[in-house]
């Protein structure tokens, strides 16, 4: 799993106009803001796959990838919380690949929480049988 140096968090923060805890505090409804627009939230995420997984590994491990899930799209998809149990109990993969997680993110941002509009049809029903 990848981590962030303390030069890197400088920087980034130095990037930010941020130079203490306290204007950094101050800009926490600025980033906790940006998270719900969706062009964000979908550039956070699928730069998550890359830094999460670990380094050399084409794939990441299915508890990696729950918990980011349950982390960063939960709150925003309800569906989430539901997929994550599904894979803590039917353990149905141990490995999360970059297709699987590029397409659980359009799932579950294009399907309803009833899963009216659900397609059975679709590639997302056999990627994790």
């Amino acid at each position: 799993i990848g981590y962030i140096t303390k030069d890197e968090w400088m920087t980034s923060m130095h990037q930010l106009g941020t130079d203490s805890i306290h204007s950094f505090k101050q800009k926490l409804p600025m980033f906790e803001a940006s998270i719900h627009d969706p062009d964000t939230l979908k550039e956070i995420y699928r730069y998550t796959f890359g830094y999460a997984k670990n380094k050399g590994q084409k794939c990441m491990d299915v508890e990696v990838a729950c918990e980011i899930w349950n982390m960063l799209l939960a709150n925003s998809f309800p569906l989430t919380v539901q997929f994550v149990d599904f894979l803590r109990e039917a353990d149905p993969v141990r490995v999360i690949n970059k297709d699987q997680w590029s397409n659980f993110f359009e799932f579950v941002s294009s399907v309803s929480d009833d899963l009216i509009d659900y397609d059975e049809t679709s590639a997302c029903k056999i990627l994790y049988i």
